[in-house]
């Protein structure tokens, strides 16, 4: 009895841990990915354009003087449209660079955050990265793609709550038909007929995004054990997400949901297994470089939500 009682928590914590240890597969590489994405992102441009210096026939000088006022007054308007909304992109997305990360996204516990970062880079690139290039080159990519529907089509949950907790019923419904449509037709989601067949794109909408939609604050910086850098809202909304993801709720126990969901992850890290090194490389401090990406990333999808 005594050796069932000590084994009992020992068991709860190597549960905990592998769990852990699981899911940091797929943490770093979402919100590394997402900043990337952001970082990147192309700024549009408006070119106008003139006719020639050649001479006109006179009848047609009048009309064509006209014409060039109008056209270059629909171009400053242009101009003027554009200008207000790249100042503005400027405006939100420059708080990152023009502001101290403290007014932004406070780092209270930056001694803990870095000595954590600097242990969960040990371990993505002494083992993750590794496992998850082998994995890459074991599975073709597109047994992989199907793997990621499947998951995708799976956490269904997590994207119809956080489209109602926005408000948006339209977007609540187009993750339902999706549902349907590719469980049923697309082999248990394995193939994403619904926005192959159906022009029914995949809703990437998760519960950090509810919270940013209903005003929730960003909170403090934190690198979280394994998961890499964060907030406590996001911390909240990684919780959330948990509980709303079947591979959690109905998986027969906790052994089956610590592979599913390594599995998964695992998987979506092997699309781009050096995505970390991208994002640090030529860094002076890879933890500020990390750490600015993150919070760009929380810039833009917060200036996503708001409009």
């Amino acid at each position: 009895m005594a050796s069932f009682k000590l084994f009992s928590p020992c068991r709860s914590l190597c549960i905990a841990v592998v769990a852990s240890f699981q899911l940091l597969f797929g943490s770093l590489y979402a919100s590394s990915v997402l900043a990337e994405d952001m970082l990147s992102a192309p700024r549009m441009s408006v070119d106008i354009t003139y006719s020639g210096d050649e001479e006109k026939p006179a009848s047609n000088q009048n009309a064509e003087q006209q014409q060039g006022v109008v056209t270059r007054e629909e171009g400053n308007k242009e101009l003027v449209k554009e200008d207000a909304q790249f100042e503005e992109d400027e405006d939100y997305l420059n708080e990152a660079e023009g502001q101290a990360v403290s007014e932004i996204v406070p780092d209270h516990i930056e001694g803990y955050n870095r000595a954590m970062g600097q242990f969960n880079a040990a371990l993505y690139d002494g083992l993750l990265s590794p496992v998850a290039e082998g994995y890459a080159t074991v599975f073709p990519h597109d047994f992989r793609v199907g793997v990621s529907n499947f998951f995708d089509n799976l956490s269904m949950p997590v994207h119809f709550f956080s489209a109602l907790l926005q408000g948006d019923d339209l977007k609540a419904g187009h993750v339902l038909e999706r549902f349907v449509l590719n469980t049923t037709l697309g082999m248990l989601g394995m193939a994403d007929t619904a926005a192959d067949n159906f022009d029914l794109p995949k809703v990437e909408d998760k519960m950090e995004d509810a919270l940013i939609a209903n005003g929730t604050e960003r909170g403090d910086y934190i690198v979280l054990p394994l998961f890499g850098p964060s907030t406590t809202r996001g911390l909240v909304a990684k919780v959330l997400d948990g509980f709303l993801n079947p591979v959690w709720l109905f998986a027969p126990d906790v052994w089956t949901s610590v592979a599913a969901s390594g599995e998964d992850n695992l998987n979506t890290l092997s699309f781009n297994p050096s995505i970390r090194k991208d994002i640090t490389e030529g860094a002076i401090d890879p933890y500020i470089a990390i750490q600015d990406a993150y919070i760009q990333y929380l810039l833009a999808k917060e200036k996503e939500k708001k409009k």
